[in-house]
């Protein structure tokens, strides 16, 4: 939702909401921050959601992970090296 993400020049971060209610607030880089920001200032709807989708208000969270696969395989890496890599 967008009142869980904080944005300023200098700093950002994300508060996401885990399996078994673990919720962990994410830091975001400069290319984060500047890509979601653009993002968001470009957006046409008035949803209360980061991503949303032509069907509904929000997206999936299945879907956000299949885009964020579809990235890293055109980059050559994996989902799975990624996140061990955090």
């Amino acid at each position: 939702m967008l009142d869980e993400l904080f944005i300023n020049q200098r700093s950002g971060s994300v508060y996401v909401r885990g399996t078994g209610y673990r919720d962990r607030e994410l830091p975001l880089n400069a290319d984060a921050r500047n890509t979601l920001e653009g993002y968001l200032a470009d957006r046409k709807d008035t949803s209360h959601y980061v991503f949303t989708s032509q069907r509904s208000a929000k997206m999936s969270v299945r879907a956000i992970q299949h885009i964020v696969e579809n990235i890293l395989v055109g980059r050559g890496r994996s989902l799975r090296r990624s996140l061990e890599e955090m």
